[in-house]
């Protein structure tokens, strides 16, 4: 709406001082009831233009038709037409819907012969001119007060106010439709979204499985390969030097084909995001030069100079060994790749302010390049001197690993004047997830207390017990059972297994001093096998070597963390497994000579495990229990227990090397010898109370303990 008023006033009540009207004029008003927009204006009909009462309307002016010609209202000034049976056209509005505060006036003079003004329905007013002349003037904007009463059409204001609503309903309804489509869309793609991520899990998934497989498929029939191979290096004395250099051979490309096979399945992981890291806190040196110090014999045959420079102090820092290791050996065994004889390769370690780690491996080889250089870290990508028909993948690893620890990796290299690789990698806590900190440093466990052995055949010194002791083998493999079964059985006594499940079932009823059990297997796998054996009271003393095609350091935490004792990774060292069952057997015979002369109460104080404690504190509370009772027997023990004769006896001896007879018979000596010293009885009575069925045997048993005879203990009392 505009803030313009029509005011419309007889012709006689006009200033006419600045027009000429004639006094011929007529003027006529028909009258009828005009409706305007929602509201009924009433007007007073028949209307005389002599009439000394002034009339008139408020209506707000909205455009101006005169003939063919619009004229918008705010055009309107001074104006002067000539007009020969034209139509006028005027839109008018009430002046109750235009602010009431302000107006315009105008002035509406007709001078013509005849003139008829109509007012219709259609919120039109229609002047129709015989012929005349027609002024119209647009005065000045005033500021009064406008009285107006409106009367409401109630039907009329129903009907805009339910078209107003069809009208806002229908647009509300159109943008709720559109709205809707838009997020059922989205929820369409979202839906579509995570299902493409779960399928490109599922597929990580069964590409880390697959190799996973295949892993262990190639991994048993290496080991089965280069485990007779290397026994035939160790103790082929009657070979010829032709016949060595041949074994030798076929050693290196089993040790290369492992490799490689370490290497597709650390791809595999890297890809599906599943290669854990496991940050801990250690020297980076020492770490450094303990990785290089494994090429120092390749160093004296290809003589070339490896040169190692780490801060002489240590460089405690935050890393993932198996990351650090993979890449310092793929690097370090590239520059020996590419070196001649008489060459020279630096490995080199620094940090710097910003709290990072810069490994440095450089060599004087052949070269790489520049137009190589941006291709180098792809996957099987070879360069133009790689002659040795190398994988391809060991510098995409090392990427893909630098990736992985937040670092970069640089190279600069010119062709004929050697390569250097700059590793720069983050070493602070800080820098790394949370869930990935390990707050102690991570032990390498393929690391074992004894020497592993070398190329000569007698440094490993094996436990030779007089009495064999007894292993059980549990692998799915015929072949890997028959291999260790051949391997071990000149020095312990075998059971074997071919399932998790008959395994652990040999394993109860045999009680062996120590298990070899394979990792993959059907039925139950070698975790669940440990897992079960070290929470049953019969087998948890015994230790467990897990053998397995999983290398990596996450499945070696996830073994020892099943409570194995051991974890040794296919193809296995022949030298180095039974050095490591050697050791486990001795340390239990150590344990066990400690405990076997001692006269045990409680089990609270004894290094074993936890629940090792818990079977000998329900022991010896039984056997109190029962100590006066002359018929308690190991056959009775042991039924309370829940065991065999044999396999009490066998579970006593393991863990504290004492049979259950001795001990019951030790408790009750210990007990008769407090009753003397306290004069509880006479010796006939003290050996009743205390389970011996006469005092003769009392008397003999006494005396074999302790070295005297009970009536002296009496003696000794009174005296003191």
């Amino acid at each position: 709406m505009v803030n313009q008023l029509l005011k419309y006033f007889l012709p006689d009540r006009l200033d006419t001082s600045d027009w000429v009207v004639s006094s011929k004029a007529k003027y006529l008003i028909y009258g009828h009831m005009v409706t305007v927009l929602t509201g009924v204006l009433g007007m007073i009909v028949n209307i005389s233009p002599f009439d000394r009462q002034p009339f008139f309307i408020d209506l707000g002016l909205i455009s101006l038709m005169i003939g063919n010609l619009f004229l918008l209202k705010w055009s309107f000034r001074l104006c002067r037409f000539n007009f020969h049976l034209i139509t006028w056209s005027i839109i008018f509005v009430l002046a109750t819907f235009i602010n009431p505060l302000f107006s315009y006036e105008y002035y509406f003079l007709i001078w013509s012969v005849s003139a008829v003004m109509l007012f219709t329905s259609k919120l039109k007013i229609y002047f129709f001119f015989v012929a005349g002349l027609v002024s119209f003037h647009l005065p000045k904007l005033i500021n009064q007060q406008v009285d107006a009463e409106f009367n409401y059409n109630p039907v009329f204001l129903f009907l805009m106010l339910l078209l107003i609503f069809q009208v806002f309903y229908a647009t509300n309804q159109y943008y709720l439709s559109v709205i809707n489509r838009k997020n059922q869309q989205l929820e369409h793609d979202k839906e579509l979204i995570t299902r493409q991520s779960e399928q490109i899990k599922e597929v990580n998934a069964l590409q880390t499985r697959f190799f996973t497989n295949i892993s262990h498929e190639i991994r048993t029939p290496l080991t089965l390969i280069s485990g007779p191979v290397r026994q035939l290096i160790d103790f082929g004395n009657n070979l010829t030097d032709e016949q060595l250099k041949q074994l030798r051979l076929a050693d290196q490309n089993g040790k290369r084909l492992m490799n490689l096979v370490e290497q597709i399945l650390d791809i595999s992981k890297l890809e599906a995001g599943v290669l854990p890291l496991h940050m801990a806190q250690a020297d980076l040196s020492a770490f450094v030069r303990g990785i290089a110090s494994s090429f120092e014999a390749l160093s004296e045959v290809k003589k070339i100079d490896l040169i190692v420079e780490t801060p002489e102090e240590p460089t405690q820092v935050w890393f993932d060994k198996d990351s650090i290791e993979k890449i310092l050996i793929n690097l370090i065994g590239n520059a020996f790749k590419f070196s001649s004889d008489g060459g020279r390769i630096i490995v080199r370690l620094e940090t710097n302010s910003h709290e990072q780690a810069v490994l440095t491996v450089a060599d004087t080889g052949r070269g790489i390049s520049e137009d190589q250089l941006a291709h180098i870290f792809e996957r099987f990508y070879h360069t133009e001197s790689d002659l040795q028909g190398s994988s391809g993948i060991g510098l995409s690893i090392v990427k893909a690993l630098v990736d992985r620890l937040n670092g970069s990796v640089e190279v600069k290299s010119t062709s004929g004047s050697g390569s250097t690789f700059k590793i720069t990698l983050p070493a602070g806590k800080h820098d790394f997830p949370e869930a990935s900190i390990q707050e102690q440093t991570e032990v390498n466990h393929q690391t074992s207390p004894v020497a592993l052995g070398t190329d000569d055949a007698s440094s490993p010194v094996l436990h030779q017990p007089a009495e064999a002791d007894r292993l059980l083998i549990i692998d799915d493999n015929e072949e890997i059972r028959a291999y260790l079964t051949d391997l071990l059985k000149g020095t312990y006594h075998i059971f074997t297994a071919e399932t998790g499940k008959q395994g652990i079932d040999v394993a109860l009823q045999q009680l062996p001093d120590l298990i070899l059990c394979d990792v993959m297997m059907p039925e139950k796998d070698g975790i669940e096998v440990t897992r079960i054996l070290k929470t049953h009271e019969l087998t948890s003393h015994i230790p467990i070597v897990l053998l397995t095609a999983k290398g990596d350091s996450s499945s070696k935490v996830k073994g020892l963390e099943s409570t194995a004792d051991d974890y040794v990774v296919k193809p296995f060292d022949r030298k180095e497994l039974m050095a490591r069952i050697s050791t486990l057997l001795i340390n239990r015979r150590k344990i066990r000579n400690k405990f076997s002369n001692t006269f045990i109460t409680k089990a609270d104080d004894l290094d074993v495990p936890s629940l090792d404690k818990q079977f000998l504190n329900k022991v010896l509370g039984l056997m109190e229990e029962h100590l006066a009772d002359d018929t308690f027997t190991v056959e009775k023990l042991g039924e309370l227990i829940g065991m065999s004769r044999s396999q009490l006896h066998r579970k006593l001896t393991a863990i504290i090397g004492q049979s259950p007879k001795k001990m019951i018979k030790t408790m009750r000596l210990q007990r008769a010898l407090d009753l003397l010293k306290k004069q509880a009885g006479n010796v006939s009575e003290i050996a009743y109370m205390t389970g011996f069925s006469s005092p003769g045997y009392f008397a003999s048993s006494f005396r074999e303990e302790f070295g005297i005879t009970p009536g002296e203990v009496g003696k000794k009392t009174i005296n003191s």
